[in-house]
């Protein structure tokens, strides 16, 4: 052989390697985009509080095409020729994009905040159908060779089923618990309907209910946020002194702490505080406060108005008053009755389930922070919020630790539980809603022995005794003897909070659905013993060859956007991944070609039926731009319908012009103020310009 002949061959060796190389170059950044996304749709699986079982079913086939992928990687000198196929490239692309819409769902479906998201418990799992179905496509075509057998698809549409009964009886728990939520529907329906009778009653009616859960939400999620930054300051509701009319009661249940007001005809409980010295803390509790009178749409969190000052300098809070006071008053005057028991335990786990969608920790769930009031029998409703603090803020020291640890998670108890660990800077469990589970298996079990847990163990003693993996006793006897099927049920969900692993712990909505069968055990049973009545005096397949160019992920055409300069390449950007299905490159497609920002060429019409598209696929600004395109064509009915939906999905300009059709009346809807107002401050909140400016002009603070 030659020597020009093995150096012909070297370089041809060298070109196909060199070729290979660059071919797989093209892959590499997507192969670990799919590795990331993978990743992150077990973190958020493993934080599943709601529709646990559908969330398993796509994590399992996640794992599956996790495998395929990884795969795929090793045998990639084996099979070169689907890293020289630009369609390939294009299909494996398309595969980021469906984990990636399979996360969002999955974040969606098991957060309560985007539950509100979809109409009905049945479009969750059709919704879930629909991901396995362009997850089996996209496999195919990239010849993963999955096979699912016929025993796991079946297993599949029993969790599914399971999920759509459980969460068809929940989503109505939870909507049943937003005050004047029906009200607030009949009434919308009503004004809608007189706009555009055709409209579906039943749609206008779920349309409503998840507006109103979802901005709730919202508004309290992003006060937080900007409250916790320092980006706003909030003004707690402050009352006149004089507004508080003296009330003359010889007895009353909790005169020590607590003293009774009128305030405009509505009795309330008035306490005094102590303010802070330091100006700054003295602002975070304003803003507290401002965050706990957002929390007012929920009948099961007690009703705080606002503070009040005396002429001697001397504050007060005013809270919706307790007649019974608070449930460890109650159970150690009175005998509760079972079927009270298991109504004031689901008060509470609605209460505790509306703090979760609003991503807030009670941190003290104890029978002693639940108020009992007195509407049309006895309500449950959690207090006391003064530990209370968003998800991810830094433990605070809590002087009165001892108090708590009864019902404190085993995993928050420290070596010396008499003082707090960050003082000597040690790394500690972070809480979660698991700890609030367990304390309130704590707290139910409190309340079905009415007395306080390991009464007789000193604070050390109970430390060793829960990290040990021991818990209280059940000795349903006596007074504390119940129906059998009840007993039993009650005790399932107790062990199942205090479960000693957090993991192992269900999600607090799983005992909304257990207590409810439990109440309704009870009340299909009759009552002969009248002695169950409350008596308290006090009241009751490819072939191309080319060698595949780089794709940009749309994240980088989202940046190159905000660049006037490089607009160019955030049109290029945007138009491959719209070819490929992305419904926000299409969103953005069309917003290019309606502004004209692609080397001035403007095609309305391409552009609305992009915003079509993409707002068919939950995209909240192709929604707005959908609905006004809609708007101009002087389709009022689409408008609304487009508008709407960017609504629940809280966008901000979709939320003021909201606001502004009830605030002035457009539309032929009949005008209403308050209303209006209340959407327009949801925008402000999330920093809409024009929503902030009619706020400032009607001297109108957050």
């Amino acid at each position: 052989m030659s020597a020009e002949t093995d150096v012909g061959g070297a370089g041809a060796a060298a070109s196909q390697a060199a070729n290979a190389i660059s071919a797989f170059a093209a892959f590499l950044p997507w192969f670990d985009s799919v590795n990331r996304v993978v990743e992150e749709i077990l973190s958020v699986y493993e934080a599943a509080e709601y529709n646990k079982r559908t969330c398993r079913v796509l994590v399992d086939r996640v794992e599956n095409v996790a495998t395929a992928v990884r795969k795929l990687n090793r045998r990639r000198e084996d099979e070169k020729e689907k890293f020289h196929n630009c369609d390939y490239l294009k299909t494996f692309i398309k595969l980021h994009k469906v984990l990636k819409n399979i996360k969002e769902f999955i974040n969606n479906v098991s957060q309560l905040k985007g539950l509100s998201k979809f109409l009905y418990a049945k479009d969750i799992k059709a919704k879930c159908l629909a991901l396995i179905e362009e997850l089996e496509t996209t496999c195919r075509d990239l010849q993963f060779g999955i096979v699912v057998s016929m025993e796991d698809r079946n297993l599949e549409e029993k969790s599914l089923s399971e999920d759509v009964v459980k969460m068809t009886e929940f989503l109505k728990t939870i909507e049943g618990g937003v005050i004047d939520a029906n009200n607030q529907l009949k009434e919308n329906n009503e004004i809608l309907c007189n706009v555009h009778t055709d409209v579906g009653t039943v749609k206008e009616h779920t349309d409503e209910i998840k507006i109103k859960l979802n901005a709730i939400f919202e508004e309290v999620i992003e006060i937080k946020k900007k409250v916790y930054k320092r980006e706003i300051s909030l003004g707690a509701p402050h009352i006149d002194i004089n507004c508080l009319e003296e009330v003359i009661e010889r007895n009353s249940l909790i005169e020590r702490k607590i003293f009774k007001r009128l305030y405009n005809g509505i009795e309330v409980a008035c306490k005094r505080i102590t303010i802070p010295n330091d100006d700054e803390k003295w602002k975070m509790t304003k803003n507290r406060f401002a965050i706990l009178s957002r929390l007012q749409q929920s009948d099961k969190i007690i009703k705080f108005y606002g503070f009040s000052k005396y002429d001697n300098g001397e504050y007060l809070i005013v809270f919706e008053w307790a007649k019974y006071g608070n449930l460890r008053e109650l159970y150690e005057r009175v005998d509760i009755p079972w079927k009270y028991k298991i109504k004031i335990a689901h008060d509470i786990c609605c209460g505790l389930v509306f703090l979760q969608g609003c991503d807030i920790f009670h941190h003290d769930v104890r029978c002693e922070n639940v108020m009992i009031t007195d509407n049309d029998g006895y309500n449950a409703k959690l207090a006391n919020f003064d530990l209370s603090r968003q998800r991810n803020e830094n433990s605070i020291k809590i002087v009165s630790i001892s108090e708590i640890i009864p019902w404190l998670a085993p995993e928050k108890m420290g070596s010396d539980p008499s003082t707090n660990s960050n003082a000597n800077n040690k790394k500690e469990n972070p809480y979660t809603f698991k700890c609030e589970v367990f304390s309130y298996g704590m707290l139910l079990w409190e309340l079905a022995f009415q007395q306080i847990p390991y009464k007789n163990m000193d604070t050390m003693y109970i430390c060793e005794h829960v990290k040990a993996g021991k818990r209280e006793h059940f000795n349903f006897t006596g007074k504390y003897a119940g129906l059998k099927e009840v007993i039993a049920g009650y005790s399932k969900i107790i062990i199942a909070a205090w479960a000693h692993e957090p993991a192992e712990r269900p999600s607090i909505n799983v005992f909304n659905f257990e207590l409810k069968k439990l109440n309704g055990l009870i009340n299909s049973v009759e009552e002969s013993n009248h002695s169950e009545d409350i008596t308290d005096d006090e009241g009751g397949p490819f072939v191309s060859d080319d060698i595949p160019s780089l794709i940009p992920p749309l994240e980088d055409g989202l940046r190159a956007h905000r660049d006037k300069s490089k607009r160019e390449k955030a049109w290029e950007c945007f138009e491959i991944h719209a070819e490929l299905g992305d419904p926000v490159a299409k969103y953005w497609k069309g917003y290019y070609l309606k502004e004209g920002y692609h080397r001035g060429v403007k095609d309305p019409v391409e552009a609305v039926r992009l915003f079509k598209e993409a707002a068919d696929e939950n995209v909240p600004d192709a929604q707005l731009h959908y609905a006004f395109a809609m708007l101009e064509a002087n389709n009022v009915k689409e408008f609304l319908s487009y508008l709407n939906k960017a609504v629940i999905n809280g966008n901000p300009s979709a939320l003021f012009n909201y606001g502004d059709l009830f605030l002035n009346g457009k539309l032929g809807i009949k005008k209403d103020e308050e209303k209006g107002l209340r959407y327009l401050k949801m925008a402000a909140v999330k920093g809409q310009p024009k929503a902030l400016e009619e706020l400032k002009k009607r001297s109108i603070s957050l």
